[in-house]
């Protein structure tokens, strides 16, 4: 696998999870809706958004393992490579640091959507 063939499989995972995180819904109304219904639902709320939150850190999680199971198929390709003589071994350290550079970027882009996920779900 090589680096655009990475990087195009990463965004992919991007795009999946950034998918799969925005299914998760408070269920925000607006005001003008509920203003005249009394409730007592800010426990059962709170309740609801903890387990929002455990269901973001499940795809956040998911996505990380699919993102290190790309990362393997990778560097196993560029050690293949150099084994095989097509690249030299200063090719490989400079391939592996790339990769390595692009998962990292990849990761921050999946802490930051789920971060930002986080305190969406948490805000009431």
């Amino acid at each position: 696998m090589d680096i655009q063939k990475l990087k195009i499989s990463l965004e992919h995972i991007i795009e999946g999870f950034k998918r799969e995180v925005a299914s998760l819904r408070t269920g925000r109304a607006t005001p003008a809706l509920v203003e005249d219904i009394e409730v007592d639902c800010y426990g059962s709320t709170e309740e609801r958004r903890r387990e929002l939150v455990k269901m973001l850190g499940k795809h956040t999680e998911e996505a990380r393992i699919r993102i290190r199971r790309d990362r393997e198929d990778a560097l196993r390709d560029v050690d293949r490579r150099e084994k095989a003589k097509e690249i030299s071994e200063d090719e490989r350290f400079r391939q592996k640091n790339d990769i390595q550079k692009l998962v990292d970027e990849v990761n921050k882009k999946i802490e930051d959507s789920a971060a930002a996920k986080e305190k969406e779900i948490m805000t009431v």
